[in-house]
């Protein structure tokens, strides 16, 4: 492949990316605050639990917590896709 072409291609793939990514903007800025704040905690909760995970190999009481506290704040501000057996509600 010529740089002219992986050039073109490149500029190719950033355009898909641009536009797929501004119809996830689009669907987020439909979010209300709980929901966002729901999905942040829920991130930073998995993130937490990975990198005990990673570097302790185990996961500590705050990360279980945690969990279970994401879990809870999910269900509450996504019911409609809330599993059948989730015992928050």
């Amino acid at each position: 492949m010529t740089p002219e072409e992986q050039a073109k291609l490149q500029e190719q793939y950033r355009k898909e990316r641009e536009k797929r990514d501004a119809v996830k903007a689009k669907a987020a800025s439909y979010l209300t605050e709980e929901q966002r704040a729901a999905i942040q905690f829920a991130f930073k909760a998995i993130r937490d639990a990975d990198w005990s995970i990673r570097e302790m190999r185990d996961i500590s009481m705050e990360d279980a917590r945690n969990i279970e506290t994401a879990e809870c704040r999910m269900a509450n501000a996504f019911p409609d896709l809330c599993i059948r057996d989730c015992t928050c509600g």
